[in-house]
């Protein structure tokens, strides 16, 4: 499928369309957009796509999940009860290494979009000590970090670590999307630097926010000491 989107755009909504006759909306996030991004990046690294062709994938996906987005509306069935205090919980979405991170944090965002869940994606990398200078002012109540394998997540387990001492009461989330064969054994090292919840895909991540926002407060996995 990633050969597919560095080709031809009008192919690859047309493989959707198809995708979504017999499956769920809901499902071709994980199913097919993600793993796209995945293979891409795999790819990349691995010296079988230049960057321009990367980016090319990340370009075409893109604009398959803004026709996406226009024609369909990814409703989930879930509890209309509000939040507890009233007030949506809010989250803040980081992007940890780049465009693909960012365009996986709007397929999240289109999930969410029937929650009590205000959603804001930072397109901006910054140092781990602006980071949580960035959630303190805000008040958010909960940061998720988009990190799609292949990369290693070196990086957002350091961003974990320095938010979990500054704050100790914020839930962090991370999204470790990717295809099964791509995911590898990079959850529970994020556990134990101290994350709330970790997942392997936008569904379960989703499943995670639903719980936060609806029940006020979300089971906090307890960070190593």
């Amino acid at each position: 499928y990633q050969r597919l989107l560095a080709r031809d755009q009008v192919e690859a909504v047309e493989i959707v369309e198809r995708f979504l006759k017999t499956e769920p909306a809901a499902n071709v996030f994980d199913a097919m957009l993600i793993p796209a991004l995945n293979y891409a990046e795999r790819d990349r690294l691995e010296g079988h796509l230049s960057i321009e062709e990367e980016a090319a994938v990340i370009d075409t996906t893109r604009e398959v999940l803004d026709i996406f987005s226009e024609s369909q509306t990814v409703a989930m069935s879930v509890s209309a009860a509000p939040p507890l205090d009233g007030q949506p919980l809010r989250v803040l979405g980081y992007a940890v290494n780049g465009p693909g991170d960012e365009l996986a944090l709007r397929m999240l965002a289109q999930l969410v979009g029937d929650l009590p869940i205000a959603l804001d994606v930072t397109t901006t990398r910054v140092l781990a000590s602006e980071l949580v200078e960035h959630v303190r002012v805000n008040g958010y109540g909960l940061i998720c970090f988009a990190d799609l394998p292949p990369s290693t997540s070196s990086k957002t387990r350091y961003l974990v670590k320095r938010l979990r001492t500054a704050l100790p009461g914020l839930r962090i989330v991370v999204g470790r999307w990717a295809h099964p064969s791509l995911a590898g054994d990079t959850l529970q090292p994020l556990t134990d630097a101290g994350a709330s919840h970790v997942s392997s895909s936008l569904l379960e991540t989703r499943k995670y926010l639903a719980e936060a926002a609806h029940v006020g407060t979300a089971v906090v996995s307890e960070p190593a000491a």
